[in-house]
């Protein structure tokens, strides 16, 4: 089952970027392909949406996207060559996450939290996005895991393993500094209550903290030459520490039930969390899930906005609650003396389970698949007024505006960089732009203008295309 969940991954694993939050994928890609284009250090990311500056912009530690650029010059810039390597980081977080809970509780345990892991709707579909969240989830796991040998054995090598896991973890989102309460147990099972004295938990602290100060100093100053910023302390939308949001019985409502129990758990395995949270602890370190929960608790805590616009945001969450999930099934699928029907029951929930969560996947793969806009809009760009338009093929490195509400997808899907917005037409003029490109209404996750905006905005002879779906504007 395990094999058959996984390779429903590869199902659509060369569509283009066009799908369920392809915004913020066509920013991910948008960077690698860069850094595969310029070569770049590390150092010096860009982004699509840079306007007629340089691109360089304030972001996450882009570790993921300089990965997925090292294999594109190997195999070629092509987006089934980083979702190949996103389902390979997430298959190694399910074998990190296996090994920690087997090691620590049972290996049945382990088993079926595995594959409750590997088959809700939102692991199989963020598995395969071009999007760092599966080396997140694998960093984390490998974070813990590693810090548990070093806790059994003082393994300098699982120590030094566990601390560049958690540097990872935290340079690709700060959150995952939530993961110290869990991480403190261990060092209390390898120091006891001298753990606050030995060096070993000072130095670990430090290298984290010093990791991400280097890192962010850095990011700002590329803040400071080009404007460009993901907003990476919520300065927009204020998405961390609202307590505003927290008030509000809505969120608790949208997170808990619309999220967690209906859209990550269906509804089927969300009662088999309370229970197993409620069961007798069988094994000290079963409190190590125990204050996992309690982290990703606080982590919601901190970033509820995050969490009640975007569900992804709870993919940090899902370890924890896939263990407390498993342990019913762990504990009485595998007694010998359990009834018959109860084994029944509780093996039909879980096949419905995974019936619902893989259908709800590819309902949402086979929800937005007409590209043909997109790909008529895509050819005439290219051919437009021949090789030496500035538009052209030859011109990818021109400037255009894609007026799309802020998501990058189509300056991505173009393969060209600029602006994302609706100038008029002498803001037009008196840019560095050589198109406006877009697209009507709402296509693939992408909000357009409509039509009667843009033959308002533009007079008609500076349409090189304009039908019921696409439109692009040059200049006359």
């Amino acid at each position: 089952m395990l094999v058959l969940l996984f390779a429903a991954r590869f199902y659509g694993i060369d569509s283009p970027i066009l799908d369920k939050h392809s915004w913020r994928q066509s920013d991910t890609a948008g960077t690698a392909r860069n850094f595969h284009e310029t070569g770049n250090s590390i150092l010096l990311p860009q982004v699509d949406w840079r306007g007629d500056t340089q691109g360089y912009a304030e972001m996450e530690f882009p570790i993921y996207q300089y990965s997925v650029a090292k294999l594109y010059d190997v195999f070629g810039p092509r987006e089934y060559v980083a979702r190949i390597f996103s389902i390979a980081l997430f298959a190694l977080s399910a074998l990190l996450l296996y090994r920690l809970v087997a090691e620590t509780c049972s290996k049945e345990l382990g088993l079926f939290t595995t594959l409750i892991y590997a088959s809700l709707t939102t692991t199989t579909y963020y598995a395969r996005t071009i999007l760092p969240e599966p080396l997140l989830l694998a960093s984390s796991a490998g974070a813990l895991y590693f810090l548990w040998r070093y806790a059994r054995t003082g393994g300098v090598a699982d120590y030094i393993l566990s601390l560049a896991c958690l540097c990872l973890a935290c340079l690709i989102k700060v959150s995952p500094l939530y993961l110290g309460l869990p991480l403190l147990l261990l060092f209390h099972k390898r120091h006891g209550m001298q753990m606050l004295r030995v060096w070993q938990c000072w130095l670990y602290a430090a290298c984290v903290l010093v990791a991400l100060y280097l890192w962010y100093s850095h990011a700002a100053t590329l803040r400071e030459a080009t404007n460009l910023s993901f907003g990476l302390y919520g300065e927009a939308n204020g998405k961390y520490f609202n307590w505003s949001t927290l008030a509000t019985p809505g969120f608790w409502n949208r997170v808990l039930f619309e999220r967690l129990a209906a859209w990550h758990f269906t509804w089927v395995l969300a009662p088999f969390i309370v229970w197993g949270i409620c069961m007798r602890r069988q094994s000290p370190m079963e409190r190590l899930f125990d204050l996992w929960g309690i982290a990703v608790f606080v982590y919601l805590i901190l970033i509820p906005v995050g969490n009640a616009v975007h569900d992804y945001y709870q993919l940090p969450m899902l370890a924890p609650l896939c263990v407390f999930a498993a342990k019913p099934f762990a504990r009485h699928l595998t007694r010998p003396d359990a009834p018959r029907l109860a084994k029944g029951v509780l093996i039909l929930c879980l096949a419905v389970h995974v019936g619902i969560a893989q259908y709800n996947y590819v309902r949402t793969m086979t929800k937005h698949t007409d590209y043909a806009p997109f790909q008529r809009l895509h050819e005439r760009l290219d051919a437009l007024g021949g090789k030496d338009h500035p538009a052209g093929q030859n011109g990818q490195n021109s400037l255009v505006y894609t007026p799309t509400q802020g998501t990058p997808s189509l300056l991505y899907y173009l393969h060209r960089k600029g602006w994302i917005g609706l100038p008029t037409y002498d803001e037009f003029l008196s840019s560095h732009a050589v198109a406006v490109v877009g697209v009507f209404g709402w296509r693939n996750y992408i909000q357009g203008p409509t039509p009667d905006q843009v033959r308002a905005l533009y007079p008609p002879e500076a349409f090189a295309l304009l039908d019921d779906e696409v439109f692009i504007v040059v200049r006359k």
